[in-house]
Protein backbone atom coordinates (compact mmCIF):
# COMPACT_ATOMS: atom_id res chain seq x y z
CA UNK A 1 0.00 0.00 0.00
CA UNK A 2 1.36 3.28 -1.11
CA UNK A 3 1.90 5.70 1.94
CA UNK A 4 1.77 3.13 4.78
CA UNK A 5 5.81 2.47 4.18
CA UNK A 6 8.60 4.77 5.79
CA UNK A 7 11.28 3.65 3.28
CA UNK A 8 13.73 2.79 5.76
CA UNK A 9 14.84 -0.94 6.16
CA UNK A 10 13.86 -2.57 9.24
CA UNK A 11 17.67 -2.84 10.26
CA UNK A 12 17.86 0.93 10.39
CA UNK A 13 15.17 1.51 12.73
CA UNK A 14 17.13 -0.99 14.53
CA UNK A 15 20.36 0.06 14.45
CA UNK A 16 18.80 3.76 15.53
CA UNK A 17 17.40 2.40 18.42
CA UNK A 18 20.82 0.27 19.88
CA UNK A 19 22.56 3.84 19.48
CA UNK A 20 19.85 5.79 21.72
CA UNK A 21 20.33 2.74 24.51
CA UNK A 22 23.88 2.48 24.83
CA UNK A 23 26.15 4.13 26.70
CA UNK A 24 27.56 6.93 26.19
CA UNK A 25 30.48 6.13 28.55
CA UNK A 26 31.64 3.40 27.96
CA UNK A 27 33.96 5.17 25.08
CA UNK A 28 35.40 6.74 28.16
CA UNK A 29 35.99 3.45 30.23
CA UNK A 30 37.60 2.07 27.60
CA UNK A 31 40.18 4.56 28.37
CA UNK A 32 40.61 3.17 31.17
CA UNK A 33 41.03 -0.38 30.33
CA UNK A 34 43.82 -2.32 28.52
CA UNK A 35 43.33 -1.27 25.16
CA UNK A 36 44.71 0.01 21.94
CA UNK A 37 42.78 3.57 22.83
CA UNK A 38 44.38 3.43 26.41
CA UNK A 39 47.75 2.77 24.98
CA UNK A 40 47.42 5.73 22.15
CA UNK A 41 46.30 7.73 24.98
CA UNK A 42 49.43 6.38 26.43
CA UNK A 43 51.64 7.53 24.23
CA UNK A 44 49.86 11.44 23.84
CA UNK A 45 50.55 11.44 27.51
CA UNK A 46 54.08 10.75 27.26
CA UNK A 47 54.24 13.23 23.91
CA UNK A 48 53.27 15.94 26.32
CA UNK A 49 55.84 15.45 28.84
CA UNK A 50 53.72 17.26 31.64
CA UNK A 51 51.60 14.12 32.18
CA UNK A 52 54.12 11.27 31.59
CA UNK A 53 53.93 10.20 35.21
CA UNK A 54 49.75 9.16 34.62
CA UNK A 55 51.02 7.23 31.78
CA UNK A 56 53.84 5.42 33.15
CA UNK A 57 50.97 4.86 36.28
CA UNK A 58 48.61 3.02 33.61
CA UNK A 59 51.88 1.51 31.99
CA UNK A 60 52.82 -0.08 35.25
CA UNK A 61 49.17 -0.97 35.97
CA UNK A 62 48.16 -2.85 32.69
CA UNK A 63 51.76 -4.53 32.40
CA UNK A 64 50.58 -8.25 32.70
CA UNK A 65 47.84 -8.13 30.40
CA UNK A 66 46.89 -11.15 28.71
CA UNK A 67 47.45 -9.93 25.17
CA UNK A 68 51.51 -10.44 24.44
CA UNK A 69 50.77 -7.14 21.77
CA UNK A 70 49.66 -4.85 24.90
CA UNK A 71 52.28 -5.95 27.12
CA UNK A 72 55.26 -4.85 24.35
CA UNK A 73 53.53 -1.67 23.55
CA UNK A 74 53.24 -0.83 27.66
CA UNK A 75 56.71 -2.10 27.97
CA UNK A 76 57.76 0.25 25.38
CA UNK A 77 56.17 2.63 26.75
CA UNK A 78 57.67 2.10 30.19
CA UNK A 79 61.41 2.24 28.40
CA UNK A 80 60.76 5.48 26.93
CA UNK A 81 59.69 7.02 29.49
CA UNK A 82 62.63 6.03 31.53
CA UNK A 83 64.88 7.74 28.90
CA UNK A 84 63.34 10.56 28.92
CA UNK A 85 63.85 10.78 32.58
CA UNK A 86 67.29 10.01 32.45
CA UNK A 87 68.35 12.03 29.83
CA UNK A 88 66.63 14.92 30.77
CA UNK A 89 67.89 15.04 34.05
CA UNK A 90 71.48 14.26 33.20
CA UNK A 91 71.44 16.44 30.88
CA UNK A 92 70.22 19.23 33.63
CA UNK A 93 72.77 18.10 35.80
CA UNK A 94 75.61 18.88 33.46
CA UNK A 95 74.46 22.64 32.83
CA UNK A 96 74.10 23.13 36.19
CA UNK A 97 77.23 21.62 36.25
CA UNK A 98 78.68 23.68 33.32
CA UNK A 99 77.19 26.85 34.78
CA UNK A 100 80.58 27.25 37.46
CA UNK A 101 82.92 25.26 35.58
CA UNK A 102 82.67 25.34 31.76
CA UNK A 103 80.25 26.78 28.97
CA UNK A 104 81.07 22.99 26.78
CA UNK A 105 79.40 21.76 30.04
CA UNK A 106 75.95 23.51 29.50
CA UNK A 107 76.38 23.12 25.71
CA UNK A 108 76.48 19.04 26.04
CA UNK A 109 74.03 19.19 28.83
CA UNK A 110 71.68 20.93 26.26
CA UNK A 111 72.42 18.44 23.76
CA UNK A 112 71.75 15.70 26.16
CA UNK A 113 68.80 16.77 27.04
CA UNK A 114 67.59 17.48 23.24
CA UNK A 115 68.71 14.16 22.63
CA UNK A 116 66.34 12.78 24.53
CA UNK A 117 63.67 14.41 23.39
CA UNK A 118 64.15 13.53 20.01
CA UNK A 119 64.20 10.15 21.19
CA UNK A 120 61.22 10.10 22.85
CA UNK A 121 58.88 11.90 20.09
CA UNK A 122 60.54 9.68 17.60
CA UNK A 123 59.70 6.58 19.85
CA UNK A 124 56.43 7.83 20.53
CA UNK A 125 55.42 8.51 16.76
CA UNK A 126 56.71 4.79 16.16
CA UNK A 127 54.32 3.42 18.69
CA UNK A 128 52.02 5.77 17.66
CA UNK A 129 51.52 4.66 14.13
CA UNK A 130 51.72 1.00 15.33
CA UNK A 131 48.89 1.65 17.84
CA UNK A 132 46.39 2.59 14.76
CA UNK A 133 47.24 0.57 12.41
CA UNK A 134 47.46 -2.69 14.19
CA UNK A 135 50.92 -3.45 13.30
CA UNK A 136 52.72 -5.16 16.68
CA UNK A 137 56.34 -3.08 17.64
CA UNK A 138 59.76 -4.95 15.75
CA UNK A 139 61.79 -4.94 19.09
CA UNK A 140 59.99 -3.49 21.93
CA UNK A 141 63.74 -4.71 24.07
CA UNK A 142 65.38 -2.16 22.48
CA UNK A 143 66.35 1.42 23.53
CA UNK A 144 66.65 2.80 20.44
CA UNK A 145 63.42 2.86 17.81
Amino acid sequence: MPGMGSGHPVENLVQNTDDKNRNPGMRLRSFFLSSRSNIFLCYLMTLSVMLCPVALLFAILFAETQNEEFQAHYHYLRTTIALLVIGSLTGCLLIVLGASLSSLLIFAGLAFAGAALVLTVLRCSHGLICTTRGLTLRNHRTYFI
